[in-house]
């Protein structure tokens, strides 16, 4: 799943005519439409959901279900879409699927989550 040509013009019209409104960076703004494109909104969001929520989430300690703690930063997040299941938030259960994302949308998305924190 990839960001459809459709939501490119999309973003570029808002970019252009100033609609976004959102206060989030071009690159975040990309990232935006990416989770949701790929599908992670389902899961993840305002609340906790079938996964964790990334509301105050970013720089901040998560505890994991082995009980270790992982900060919630760039490297978690590509780690995560990578390899999902070898660090789990405490309370969930190992079930999101593995992503293999182009490294510009992984920037995006990690800057989105940044942003939005």
């Amino acid at each position: 799943m990839r960001l459809s040509s459709a939501w490119l013009v999309v973003l570029a019209l808002s970019v252009v005519t100033g609609a976004c409104g959102s206060g989030l960076s071009e690159e975040a703004e990309i990232g935006r439409m990416l989770v949701a494109d790929y599908g992670c909104v389902a899961c993840h969001g305002e609340i906790d959901g079938i996964g964790p929520s990334w509301s105050g989430s970013w720089g901040t300690a998560r505890e994991l279900a082995d009980g270790s703690t992982v900060v919630f930063d760039a490297r978690y997040v590509r780690a995560s879409l990578s390899e999902p299941n070898r660090q789990v938030v405490k309370g969930f259960d190992p079930v999101m699927p593995a992503f293999s994302i182009p490294e510009d949308e992984l920037r995006a998305i990690v800057t989105y989550l940044e942003e939005t924190e």
